[in-house]
C-alpha cells in the first residue's frame, strides 16, 4: 500500500461464494481506488477445514477465488475472532461496514456484532455504506441493546433500502440516509466482459426455482422466439416443466454479468441479478421467492420508476404478459444519476 494513500479497512461478505456479494466488494473497492484511497478488506473467516477442502476442490469456488484475486486482490491476514479484527484494524484511518446484508443476524449469526464494528478502537472513524438488515422489521429483540450502543458510535450510517432507513431511526434512535447498492455506484462493469456463450437469451437466475418459474421461463422464451439459459445448478423441476433448457454451468463472476448483459430477457429474484439487468438497460421481471425480503427489491424499483418490473408471483407475471412492456431507460438513468450524485456525496462526506 503506497504511503501516501489514506487506508480503508471494509468488513463485508467478500469471502462469500456469492455473485451478488463478490461483485458489490469489488465495486465499492473500484469506487474508493478511483478515489485515491488505499483498500482492505477484513478477511474475518466463516469456514471450518471441511469447507475449505470442498472449496478447493469445487470448481465454482475456485473461480470465486481467481475473482477475488484478480479484482478484489488486498485482504487483512485471517481473522477468526473480535481480537484479530482488532489487530487487523491497527493503522486504518477508516472502517466501512457494507454493502450487502451485513446487519441481518440470521445471515450473521454469532458473528452478528462483528458487523456492527464491536471490535474497532474507540479512535478507529468508522460509517456504513448501504448496510442492509434484509428485511423490512428488525427480528433480534435480543441483540438490540448491543446494537444500538454500537450504532451510536458511527460516524455516519448508511443503508441500502428505505426499511433501513425506519429501523436505524426507530429502533436504534439513529439518522441513517438511503444510498445505492456500491454496484450501482460504479456502474461500469465493462472491464469483467468476456466473449458470450450465447445472446439475445431469456436468462434466468433465481435462489429458489420452482416449477411455476420454469413455466415462466418456457412461455417467455416461447414468445419471445428466443430460448432459455438457467444459471442455478441442476434441479429436477426444470425438467417436470417440460423444457429443454440450456445452461451455463458454474458461470465465474465474469460469466454471470456476460450472460446478464448479452440477455434479451432476465427472470430473477437476486437483488444484484435485478441490479446488472438494470445496468446494461435490460428487460426483466423480478419475482421474489419470499415477500418478508421483497423489501430488498421494491425501494430500488420505486426510485427508478421500475415498479411494475416486481410481480407477487409467477401466474401475475404471466397474466401481465411481461413480455410485451418495454422499460424507458431514459427515464431510468436520469433517476440513477441523480441517485448516484447524492450516494457519492454521502461517501466523499463520511471519508471526510
Amino acid at each position: 500500500m503506497e504511503q501516501n494513500k489514506r487506508k480503508i479497512g471494509i468488513l463485508t461478505f467478500a469471502k462469500g461464494d456469492n455473485y451478488g456479494a463478490v461483485l458489490q466488494a469489488y465495486a465499492l473497492a473500484e469506487v474508493l481506488r478511483r478515489m485515491g484511497y488505499g483498500v482492505e478488506f477484513f478477511y474475518l473467516t466463516w469456514t471450518t477445514w471441511r469447507h475449505d477442502l470442498a472449496a478447493f476442490v469445487t470448481p465454482l469456488s475456485r473461480r470465486f477465488e481467481s475473482f477475488r484475486r484478480e479484482y478484489i486482490c488486498t485482504f487483512s491476514k485471517e481473522c477468526h475472532t473480535k481480537e484479530d479484527l482488532a489487530q487487523a484494524s491497527k493503522g486504518l484511518d477508516c472502517c466501512i461496514v457494507g454493502s450487502d446484508q451485513i446487519w441481518n443476524p440470521a445471515i450473521t449469526t454469532h458473528r452478528a456484532l462483528r458487523y456492527f464494528g464491536d471490535f474497532l478502537p474507540d479512535g478507529v472513524r468508522r460509517f456504513s455504506y448501504a448496510a442492509s438488515f434484509g428485511s423490512d422489521s428488525w427480528r433480534f429483540p435480543e441483540l438490540t441493546n448491543e446494537v444500538g450502543k454500537l450504532l451510536m458510535r458511527f460516524n455516519a450510517l448508511s443503508v441500502r433500502e428505505n426499511e433501513g432507513v425506519g429501523i436505524c431511526h426507530d429502533v436504534f434512535g439513529c439518522d441513517a440516509v438511503k444510498v445505492l447498492d456500491p454496484t450501482l455506484l460504479l456502474g461500469d462493469f465493462s472491464s469483467l466482459l468476456r466473449n458470450p456463450a450465447f445472446k439475445d437469451a431469456v436468462v434466468g437466475f433465481k435462489f429458489a426455482p420452482s416449477e411455476a418459474y420454469y413455466g415462466v421461463m418456457k412461455t417467455v422464451a416461447r414468445e419471445l422466439n428466443t430460448f432459455p439459459v438457467l444459471m442455478e445448478g441442476l434441479s429436477k423441476v426444470a425438467f417436470k416443466a417440460g423444457m429443454r433448457i440450456r445452461r451455463s454451468w458454474f458461470p465465474s463472476p465474469q460469466t454471470w454479468v456476460t450472460n446478464i448483459a448479452n440477455a434479451r430477457f432476465v427472470v430473477t429474484d437476486s437483488f444484484h441479478c435485478m441490479v446488472f439487468a438494470i445496468l446494461f438497460k435490460k428487460e426483466f421481471a423480478v419475482i421474489p421467492s419470499n415477500s418478508a425480503l421483497q423489501s430488498r427489491m421494491t425501494s430500488l424499483l420505486n426510485d427508478l420508476g421500475l415498479g411494475d418490473r416486481l410481480f407477487s408471483s409467477h401466474q401475475e407475471a404471466l397474466d401481465r404478459k411481461i413480455w410485451n412492456k418495454s422499460i424507458d431507460y431514459v427515464e431510468v438513468d436520469k433517476r440513477l444519476e441523480n441517485l448516484r450524485e447524492n450516494s457519492m456525496s454521502f461517501l466523499r462526506s463520511a471519508l471526510s
